[in-house]
């Protein structure tokens, strides 16, 4: 009862509201992180990569993903405004997992470090 329910209030707000609400063009967060991770290799992974750190005020985003592959490792890959920025296998141990997300870390800041001008200069900041 109650999900249909729910249903009904999503319907309403999408087609009461202009579609310009929904344009992505219009939402700049800058600075978000976001994690696109579905098993738990890439749980532990963006876990790690996060622990303790305090990313880099820039003018950008950045996005880890994985995909799955139960036989040689999962591979898991940061984005940087839809650059791809690291990549890497990710077998299954915890110790390994969380060296690969403390090089992922030093390679990301290192990106950032290197990159912060032209960071800037997409979004029109500078």
């Amino acid at each position: 009862m109650m999900s249909s329910i729910k249903k009904y209030i999503v319907i309403i707000v999408v087609v009461f509201f202009p579609t310009s609400v929904w344009s992505s063009e219009d939402i700049l967060i800058d600075g978000l992180i976001s994690e696109q991770v579905i098993s738990r290799v890439g749980q532990l992974f963006y876990e790690n990569l996060m622990n303790g750190w305090q990313p880099p005020e820039f003018s950008g985003n950045i996005t880890v993903k994985e995909r799955p592959d139960n036989f040689s490792g999962n591979v898991v890959w940061i984005e940087i405004n839809n650059d791809v920025v690291f990549e890497d296998r990710v077998g299954f141990i915890p110790n390994a997992i969380e060296d690969k997300a403390k090089e992922a870390r030093l390679i990301v800041e290192k990106y950032i470090e290197d990159n912060t001008e032209s960071l800037q200069d997409l979004t029109g900041i500078r």
